[in-house]
């Protein structure tokens, strides 16, 4: 999907982001483990840049010269990956947490899985999950809708049968696969990443509250002036590379904390017992209604950015979420 994601842009030997660049538009696209998003801002011609958009995706037009050139570029970005404290951190974590899910594999590849692409296979996945019954299209601007559906219909009307692809769900076991993994990389400081594995959330309502209420427990322990962030900060333990996240779908979740510290294992020692501690004291109204309102200002502040709310529109469908599910969940 991430070498996809690079050929697809090169057309009758024209790179598109030329194109988008001519038009005084912005174009980019990034591959998730879940789905490959292709985007792009303007602030004119947007009829034009949304038909380029979608005539981009619509045929693979890459020959073996592009392909062969496409492999140097993505072995040197999988080589950038492998010197990066934080990448290598986070998909060390997700091989310490999962045993069989596809989580557990890096998503720009690897030399041998990109060594064996050729046209003849990225053509044949091409064809078989860039059909109109996989694709998504969300807009947010100045727009007449009537016109985008027009153009659509025009650009992506089917002219082959298709299906509707979905990945598997993995039934993933509970625990972790390791308890600790370290890799020596030349850092002044170093990177660590501890993961909470919980249960598979589900579909629909259940899978925003998931994300929602482990959020706002993030945010109650782990954000500024947090319960186990502010006394660490105090004594120097953690800086303000402190974060925490969350991250969810069908059939994994989990959480995910991360900081560069002096001190590996103060900072795990300090963590470990600062969450058995709090874990005995549950929140008090004032505290749930400070993360609260701070969930709902995150929420309501993505609406002032029409890239932001095309991205959240489209995790939305994605998520198989109805519209007011994070705010329902909030309450």
């Amino acid at each position: 999907a991430h070498f996809l994601e690079h050929t697809m842009f090169q057309v009758g030997g024209i790179d598109v982001f030329d194109v988008f660049a001519a038009r005084g538009a912005a174009a980019n696209a990034f591959t998730t483990f879940g789905s490959t998003s292709y985007l792009f801002t303007c602030t004119d011609r947007f009829d034009a840049n949304l038909r380029t958009l979608m005539e981009t995706l619509s045929a693979l037009d890459a020959d073996e010269a592009t392909i062969a050139r496409e492999k140097r570029i993505i072995g040197q970005e999988i080589a950038m990956y492998a010197d990066d404290p934080s990448w290598r951190g986070y998909f060390n974590l997700m091989q310490a947490l999962y045993r069989r899910h596809p989580l557990r594999l890096d998503i720009a590849g690897t030399d041998a899985s990109i060594a064996g692409l050729d046209r003849e296979l990225l053509h044949r996945v091409q064809q078989a999950f860039y059909h109109p019954r996989n694709l998504i299209l969300t807009v947010a601007g100045d727009v007449d809708p009537a016109r985008v559906l027009e153009l659509a219909d025009d650009v992506l009307r089917p002219r082959r049968p298709g299906g509707r692809h979905r990945r598997s769900l993995v039934a993933e076991a509970a625990g972790v696969r390791r308890r600790f993994v370290a890799e020596p990389l030349s850092v002044s400081r170093p990177h660590v990443f501890l993961g909470i594995k919980e249960p598979a959330p589900g579909r629909g309502r259940r899978l925003a509250a998931y994300h929602v209420h482990t959020a706002m427990v993030l945010e109650l322990l782990f954000g500024d002036g947090g319960r186990i962030e502010a006394p660490l900060y105090r004594e120097g333990v953690v800086d303000d590379s402190l974060a925490a996240g969350v991250e969810a779908e069908a059939d994994y979740a989990h959480a995910v904390l991360s900081a560069e510290v002096d001190d590996a294992a103060l900072f795990q020692r300090r963590i470990e017992s600062a969450l058995s501690a709090t874990a005995a004291v549950p929140p008090g109204p004032e505290e749930i209604e400070r993360v609260r309102r701070k969930a709902r200002g995150q929420h309501l502040r993505t609406f002032n950015s029409p890239e932001a709310t095309a991205h959240w529109l489209l995790g939305q469908v994605i998520d198989d979420l109805p519209l007011d599910a994070r705010t329902r969940a909030m309450e």
